[in-house]
This record gives structure tokens, sequence and C-alpha cells, in this order.
């Protein structure tokens, strides 16, 4: 009870919300272990919103925000490839009539 007026909660809250807890440790585990296949699948290329894709795709649900905090926590960074940047005009054409 004291720890919940801490908390600012309600005592039948506070003891409901810690009941729950191993069940929510549990989801997050599982949820932890989706994303890192995902990451994997995607040999590192995939970001946080590709992944909740991925994973939504095959069926399961969870949010963007837990799959980008799970990347966080895990020090999982995507890296795209940078597409080059192609010119419209002739660089060695506009350096010869100079």
């Amino acid at each position: 009870m004291k720890r919940a007026k801490q908390l600012g909660v309600s005592t039948s809250g506070y003891y409901a919300w810690l009941q729950t807890r191993s069940k929510r440790q549990k989801r997050y585990e599982i949820c932890k272990d989706r994303v890192i296949s995902a990451f994997k699948e995607g040999k590192g290329t995939y970001s946080a919103e590709r992944i909740c894709g991925v994973i939504r795709r095959d069926g399961h649900t969870i949010s963007y925000p837990v799959v980008k905090r799970i990347m966080a926590q895990e020090g999982l960074k995507s890296c795209h490839l940078k597409r080059r940047q192609l010119s419209l005009t002739d660089s060695r054409a506009a350096s010869i009539k100079s």
C-alpha cells in the first residue's frame, strides 16, 4: 500500500499490475526475439518501420514504438545504402568550355 501511494496509483491497480508483470515480461521477450530475427532477415538494412511491417505480415501484433524501443535497447541500427546522385549535366563538357 505504501508503494502504491508513492507512485500515486490505487492499491488495487498496483496489485493488478504486479500480478501481470510476468506475462508482460514473457510477451516482451517474444517481441524482442521477433524484432531481432526480422532485423537479421533484412541483413541490417530494415528500419523500425519495416520490421514492424514484417512482423505484422507474419500475423503478429506489435506497435512501432515498441519496435523502436527494442531496437534502441539492443543497439540495432539500420544502415541504408546511399544512392548516388546522377547529374543531369555532363561535368566533363563544362570544364572544356572555360
